[in-house]
């Protein structure tokens, strides 16, 4: 929404956030396609972005137009710099708690920025996560979109009562409603698990 390809390919919504002036503002776009193609059954919602201070890259304004909000860790500057596993874990541990913070409804994708850059899956932070979600009440998603969810954190979650959120992360309109592998990861994960309470 603030910033074209190039520069979001750069990251700069990361390093710079919301006080760059590389911004190039398409708000006023996004809300009159919305206008035009929505209907009574849409609900708009957002996948926010936070730079590297923890602040998100919106606007508190178009943030209270929102119904649903989405939060995600897509940057970690200790990846890009160095490869200090102690360091990685801190700084993603910072921003998955201003996720959390910041009020969003679910956090999205927790781990796919660890398999995006090759890393070994850090199941040391599972728990740390967990006692975020489980501290601000925000539920998490469960996506497959270039990303295996890890069956040890989505059980934790459920043991603490932590509200999971099904995405199929669509990036094309074939990939709309793809949730087969969701239910299937859930029964395996939770056997017991009533799928009539799933909320949409």
């Amino acid at each position: 929404m603030y910033f074209n390809k190039e520069n979001y390919g750069q990251n700069v919504q990361y390093l710079e956030g919301m006080k760059s002036n590389k911004k190039n503002d398409r708000i006023a776009e996004y809300f009159a396609l919305y206008a035009n193609e929505a209907d009574a059954f849409c609900r708009l919602g957002m996948e926010i972005d936070y730079d590297q201070s923890g602040q998100g890259v919106i606007e508190t304004l178009l943030l209270d137009k929102l119904e649903f909000r989405n939060g995600s860790v897509h940057v970690l500057n200790t990846i890009t710099k160095n490869l200090d596993m102690k360091a990685v874990s801190e700084e993603f541990l910072f921003l998955t708690e201003a996720v959390a913070a910041s009020g969003v409804d679910v956090l999205v994708h927790p781990f796919r920025i660890f398999c995006r850059n090759g890393l070994t899956l850090p199941r040391h932070l599972f728990l740390p996560t967990v006692d975020i979600l489980k501290r601000y009440g925000t539920a998490v998603e469960l996506n497959y979109h270039t990303n295996e969810p890890p069956a040890e954190f989505f059980q934790m979650c459920i043991e603490n009562d932590i509200e999971l959120s099904l995405g199929s992360d669509a990036h094309n309109l074939y990939e709309v409603g793809e949730l087969y592998g969701h239910l299937k990861f859930l029964h395996k994960i939770a056997p017991d698990f009533d799928l009539s309470t799933l909320k949409h």
